[in-house]
C-alpha cells in the first residue's frame, strides 16, 4: 500500500540531468486516475503555450515518468510504482514551469513569431513543417543558454526565420493547389504545347507570392492575387489539354473546322446587321460550348467555395487540435487532441468540448456525407489495433449524432500514422480520429 505522501519538492537537479530526480508527492486522499489526467492536461497546455521549447528536458522527463505511471497503474495492484512515477512526473513538471518563468521573457518575441507560424498552419504542409521542425530543434538546443545573457544575433535570426516559415505556410495553403496544377501541366508537356500560358501563370504565381510575403496576416492584401493565380493555373490546365488534343487532329480536320465556322459567320452577316449581328455572332460562336462553359463556371464556383470552406474551418481550430486538408471535393479533419489512452476508446472529459466544436463546424458545412475513421498507434497487435480503431470511430460518430444521415465509420488500425510512433507524443497524436466531410454549397 502507499506510504504517506506529503507535499515536497526536490529541485536538486542540473539543467540537463538529475542524479536524484525532482519529486513532488501527493496527499493520501489523492486519486491516481485523476492525477494522471491532470498531468496529461498540464503537459498538453504546456505544449500549446510553447513551454516544451523553453524547458525541453524537464517536460520530456515529466512525460516519460507519466507514461511509466500509466503503465504501472495498469499492472500494479498496490499502486506504489504508480505514485512514485507520478511524483517524479509532477516534480519535473514543476521544475519545467520554473525554468519557463526564468527564460520566457528573454525570447517572448521569438515565441510570438513561432506562434504566428503555427497559426498559419506551418505544421500542415510538408515544406513549412520541415522548416518548423528544424528551427524548433535549434531552439531546444539553445534554451538552456537563456539562463545567462541572451545571444541577440542568434535569437533575432530565429525570430526572422519563424516569420519566414509563417510566409511559407500561407503561400502553401493559398497557392499549393495552383502549384500542383502547374506541376501537372508541365509533366503533361505545357512547355511544348502551352509555353506562353505557362510563362504567364508563373508570373501571376510570383506576384501572389510577393503579395503574401508583404503581409501574410492581411488576407485582403493578397486575396485578389491569390485568386488570379489559382484561376491562371486552372486556365493553364485547360489550354494545355486543348493544345494537346489539337495536335492529334489532321491539318484537314483543323481547316474544315475553321471553314465551317467562317461559313456560319457569313450566313449570319447576310441576315443581320449592326449590334444584332454582333450579338448573334457571339451567341452562335459560344453555343457549341455553352454547356461546357456552364459546367466550368459551376466547377470554378464550387472550387472557390471549397477553398474558402477549408480556410474557414482551419480558423476554428488551433494547431494542436486539428489539421485541416482538402481531399478532392471533400474536407479532411484530423483530430489530434482527443487524448485517447493506449488501448482505450473512451473520450476524456477534457476533450468533449473539442468534439462539440467539431459537430458545430460540420453542421455549418451542410454535409452530404460524413466518414469517421479511427486510428491507433503501433504499440498493440494488428487485431487489437483494428478493433480499438473501429471503436474510436464509432464512439466519435455517436457523439456527433445526427449531423448527417448514415454516418460511415471505419477502423484503420495503425496503418496511417501522421507522426512517428517512436515517441510518446507521436503515438498520442496517432491515437486519433479523422473526419472526411463532403460539404454542400448553395
Amino acid at each position: 500500500m502507499r506510504t504517506s505522501y506529503f507535499f515536497t519538492l526536490v529541485l536538486a537537479c542540473t539543467l540537463t540531468a538529475c542524479s536524484t530526480p525532482p519529486r513532488e508527492d501527493y496527499p493520501k486522499d489523492a486519486n491516481s486516475g485523476r492525477e494522471i489526467s491532470r498531468l496529461e492536461m498540464g503537459l498538453q497546455k504546456a505544449k500549446a503555450r510553447q513551454y516544451d521549447l523553453l524547458a525541453p528536458y524537464e517536460f520530456a522527463k515529466s512525460e516519460e515518468y507519466l507514461n511509466e505511471a500509466r503503465a504501472a497503474r495498469a499492472r500494479d495492484t498496490n499502486l506504489d510504482k504508480t505514485w512514485r512515477n507520478l511524483s517524479y512526473s509532477r516534480g519535473y513538471f514543476k521544475l519545467g514551469e520554473q525554468r519557463v518563468r526564468e527564460r520566457k521573457d528573454k525570447v517572448e518575441d521569438v515565441l510570438t513569431a513561432r506562434a504566428g507560424a503555427l497559426n498559419a498552419g506551418a505544421h500542415r504542409h510538408m515544406r513549412s513543417e520541415k522548416s518548423l521542425e528544424a528551427l524548433d530543434a535549434r531552439f531546444r538546443q539553445r534554451a538552456k543558454n537563456l539562463d545567462g545573457n541572451r545571444d541577440e544575433s542568434f535569437w533575432v535570426a530565429m525570430k526572422n526565420n519563424y516569420a519566414n516559415v509563417e510566409v511559407e505556410a500561407v503561400q502553401e495553403a493559398r497557392l499549393g493547389n495552383a502549384r500542383r496544377l502547374v506541376t501537372e501541366a508541365r509533366s503533361n508537356g505545357a512547355s511544348t504545347y502551352a509555353p506562353r500560358a505557362l510563362k504567364q501563370t508563373y508570373e501571376v504565381l510570383a506576384a501572389a507570392d510577393r503579395a503574401i510575403a508583404a503581409n501574410p496576416r492581411r488576407e485582403d492584401g493578397y486575396k485578389d492575387q491569390v485568386e488570379a493565380a489559382n484561376d491562371a493555373a486552372r486556365w493553364l490546365t485547360a489550354v494545355n489539354a486543348t493544345a494537346r488534343s489539337t495536335t492529334q487532329q489532321t491539318a484537314e480536320q483543323i481547316a474544315r473546322g475553321v471553314v465551317e465556322r467562317n461559313n456560319r459567320m457569313a450566313d449570319m452577316k447576310a441576315e443581320l446587321t449592326g449590334t444584332a449581328l454582333e450579338a448573334e455572332v457571339n451567341r452562335r460562336a459560344l453555343a457549341t460550348s455553352a454547356a461546357d462553359l456552364r459546367r466550368l463556371k459551376n466547377e470554378v464556383s464550387n472550387e472557390r467555395e471549397l477553398e474558402q470552406a477549408v480556410a474557414n474551418v482551419r480558423e476554428k481550430f488551433t494547431a494542436d487540435e486539428a489539421d485541416i486538408y482538402r481531399d478532392g471535393d471533400r474536407l479532411l479533419i484530423q483530430l489530434k487532441q482527443i487524448g485517447f489512452q493506449p488501448g482505450s476508446a473512451q473520450v476524456p472529459e477534457g476533450s468533449k468540448p473539442l468534439l462539440t466544436k467539431v459537430k458545430a463546424v460540420i453542421e455549418g458545412l451542410h454535409p452530404q456525407e460524413l466518414v469517421v475513421q479511427g486510428h491507433a498507434d503501433a504499440t498493440g497487435s494488428a487485431n487489437t489495433n483494428k478493433k480499438i480503431s473501429a471503436e474510436r470511430a464509432s464512439v466519435v460518430a455517436d457523439y456527433l449524432g445526427d449531423v448527417v444521415e448514415g454516418v460511415e465509420t471505419e477502423g484503420l488500425s495503425d496503418g496511417r500514422p501522421i507522426r512517428s510512433n517512436k515517441t510518446s507524443n507521436g503515438r498520442a497524436v496517432n491515437r486519433r480520429v479523422d473526419l472526411i466531410v463532403t460539404p454542400t454549397f448553395k
